[in-house]
């Protein structure tokens, strides 16, 4: 098999909108929800790429030339899904509960701009200190499963802040998450902790399946795009960032990708950009990524972020 370098292609758009004063507006809603939308169409081509990894894992077991390495790292990779497939599985019952706290006359139906109920379930009722707890053991567990994860993936765990006390940290991740945070940015928030989780799955799964071929990579031919916006709205003078990453697509070269009209480079496989909001408004980023697809084609993918600056 032919060495090649895999990647899978998402934008993230980081901004601070769930906790913007105006998100009652009907389009603030609107954008909430079509950001849940596709972060759950994401997750469902995640898990479909995750499936396909353990299908090649069955595959090789079939021939026992690979009996001594696939007996070490398919177990490796099984426990990375057992453990991502648990903290999945615990987030959706926090969307249960959230909804559950909602439900009048005996319908799951809700406010989507209700805040006080987000604040009731994850600070008052200590949910979203319980979450901090879970996504930290994750974490822990993913990278300590084996060295090379460790040493290979020093991005790997969810970004979680760990800088204070264990209580400091899990107030300032509530804080930050889900206070002041309506009913549907708290949900399209979870989606997005979920969405984490299985890009974790699926690198290290894939991780574990290239160590039993001695560099040689699973053919991943399609892209997969993520736009995560926490806002619809920010300030003038407030900064937006917008991070481009790759992740496990096969390609010849690294794709060039390109932010308002600007070449980024690549940092360890990522490239970020920063916006000062100036005038208010409503604004569109261009973003374009050229790479090499599995059959040699040059490829443009073009997407776009829209943002609006607040009067």
């Amino acid at each position: 098999m032919q060495n090649n370098q895999k990647f899978i292609l998402f934008f993230i758009l980081v901004c601070t909108l769930l906790s913007c004063k105006n998100n009652s507006n009907p389009k603030d809603l609107a954008l909430i929800d079509s950001l849940n939308k596709v972060l759950l169409r994401s997750n469902c081509s995640l898990d479909e790429d995750t499936r396909h990894i353990f299908i090649a894992f069955q595959n090789k077991r079939e021939d026992h030339i690979y009996d001594t390495i696939i007996a070490t790292w398919q177990p490796n990779a099984l426990l990375i899904k057992k453990l991502s497939d648990s903290i999945s599985t615990y987030i959706d019952s926090l969307k249960l509960v959230l909804q559950i706290a909602e439900m009048k006359n005996g319908s799951l139906s809700f406010n989507e701009t209700n805040r006080s109920t987000p604040i009731k379930v994850f600070i008052t009722n200590g949910n979203g200190n319980s979450l901090y707890k879970k996504l930290r053991q994750y974490n822990y567990a993913i990278v300590n499963i084996a060295p090379q994860l460790k040493d290979e993936f020093v991005d790997l765990s969810i970004p979680l802040d760990t800088t204070g006390t264990e209580e400091q940290n899990k107030t300032k991740f509530t804080e930050t998450y889900f206070s002041g945070t309506s009913m549907a940015g708290a949900l399209a928030q979870l989606t997005n902790f979920q969405n984490q989780v299985k890009i974790t799955e699926k690198r290290g799964a894939d991780f574990c399946l290239r160590e039993t071929a001695g560099g040689c990579n699973l053919a991943v031919e399609k892209t997969s795009f993520l736009v995560n916006a926490n806002t619809s709205c920010v300030k003038a003078g407030e900064k937006i960032k917008i991070t481009a990453g790759l992740f496990e697509f096969s390609v010849e070269q690294s794709p060039i990708i390109t932010i308002n009209g600007k070449n980024v480079p690549l940092v360890d496989g990522i490239a970020s950009y920063t916006i000062t909001t100036n005038k208010p408004g409503k604004y569109t980023v261009p973003i374009t990524a050229q790479y090499v697809d599995g059959h040699g084609v040059i490829t443009k993918e073009p997407l776009s972020v829209q943002y609006e600056v607040e009067k």
